[in-house]
């Protein structure tokens, strides 16, 4: 009795130390042990006679010693024990138990999946402001205004502020100028064409490109100027744009939008919608 009291005592110094100095190791190993028995006994020894020093209910995780694939009967392990609370190292029936990955592998530095979800932090809402400028194609909508003026070049300005979840206020000026023909006379006319306008868009990011579409109100300035007399009147028109703009370097970006506004006055004893379709490309910085 003495002489099985003093092996075992050598046992469990001996099974100590080795998990002392190799308890990374032993916990990164890329199998472990898990009970699949409602109760799975621990033993002392290799023998359904020796004392079964703890029992684990079913999913009780154990360490194994010998992480590579066995066919022996008996397993080296280690676990925690529910009673005691305290560690405890003996064998199991390879019968009693199953191989599961592990969760925890020291060697990657990485979290158990569940616990690195937890801790992954919230994504930050991007509110992004910005001011472009660009060169437009202008062509207006009716064919009366292009056979006077034609299409030409509308310089724009533009400046946009996120406020919530790629929505964003939009504020921008233009300007038009082109010279013409009046159709009856041949006599020549010029006008000018100052749009000021505002509203909302939204915006969607695809990989590096952003895509944005949106709508707002347009208050056109107009004169006219030619022998028949000089007109200056203003008029609110509605539309809508569609666009992509793109960061090349830093907060530099490149856009290229395309919209149509609607707006209908009276010219020159006329009614006309001075509005179009503008198709651009612009330079812009994001702050």
């Amino acid at each position: 009795m003495f002489k099985n009291a003093k092996f075992r005592i050598i046992r469990v110094i001996i099974l100590t130390t080795v998990l002392f100095y190799s308890a990374p190791e032993v916990f990164s190993q890329d199998k472990g042990l898990k009970a699949n028995a409602e109760r799975t006994n621990i033993y002392l020894e290799r023998d359904m006679s020796s004392t079964a020093i703890d029992t684990g209910e079913k999913r009780t995780t154990l360490i194994l010693f010998q992480p590579e694939k066995t066919r022996k009967i008996w397993h080296d392990v280690f676990s925690l024990s529910e009673k005691s609370s305290a560690y405890l190292s003996g064998v199991s029936q390879a019968p009693s138990v199953e191989m599961i990955p592990a969760l925890k592998p020291a060697t990657s530095g990485r979290l158990e999946p569940q616990r690195e979800r937890e801790m992954k932090p919230e994504p930050v809402e991007e509110r992004r402001s910005y001011i472009k400028a660009g060169v437009n194609y202008f062509r207006p909508s009716k064919q009366i205004f292009r056979d006077i003026y034609g299409n030409g070049v509308m310089y724009r300005a533009e400046i946009c502020i996120g406020i919530w979840r790629g929505l964003e206020l939009w504020m921008a000026g233009g300007y038009f100028s082109k010279n013409g023909k009046l159709s009856f006379t041949d006599e020549g006319t010029k006008l000018q064409i100052l749009p000021v306008g505002w509203g909302i868009k939204y915006v969607s990011t695809k990989g590096n490109i952003n895509y944005y579409t949106g709508i707002g109100l347009n208050y056109y300035q107009v004169k006219e100027i030619n022998p028949i007399g000089d007109v200056s009147k203003g008029r609110l028109g509605l539309g809508g744009e569609i666009g992509a703009f793109t960061r090349i370097t830093g907060g530099l970006i490149i856009d290229f939008r395309m919209d149509y506004y609607y707006c209908k006055m009276e010219l020159a004893n006329r009614k006309i919608d001075i509005g179009g379709l503008t198709v651009g490309i612009g330079l812009g910085y994001e702050f």
